[in-house]
């Protein structure tokens, strides 16, 4: 199994100049938390391996669970899309009413 990681790389860098930015903004109104930026900067940097952990477990837990499918539904035909659209939608329904609730 491959997994891409270059939105990751992409990404990356990105967050390094917006963390800077932020801590440069705070020091520079006067206005900085060294709890603050120190949580800010714990969460989103603790996120990344959450994250990826929890896609591991995800994928594994699919690929085990999908050799007891009990059928397949092809990709090439116009009603499989149909079908898949509307138990998406149906599904999306059903969780904001349980969340609700």
């Amino acid at each position: 199994m491959h997994l891409d990681t270059t939105i990751l790389l992409r990404v990356l860098p990105a967050l390094g100049i917006l963390l800077l930015a932020e801590v440069i903004y705070m020091i520079k109104e006067h206005r900085h938390d060294n709890k603050d930026m120190l949580s800010g900067i714990c969460l989103t940097l603790g996120h990344l391996p959450v994250s990826v952990v929890t896609k591991v477990a995800v994928i594994y837990f699919y690929t085990l669970i999908y050799q007891y499918r009990f059928f397949t539904i092809p990709f090439n035909c116009w009603w499989a899309w149909a079908i898949c659209f509307f138990a998406m939608i149906f599904l999306i329904t059903g969780f904001t009413a349980a969340a609700t609730r």
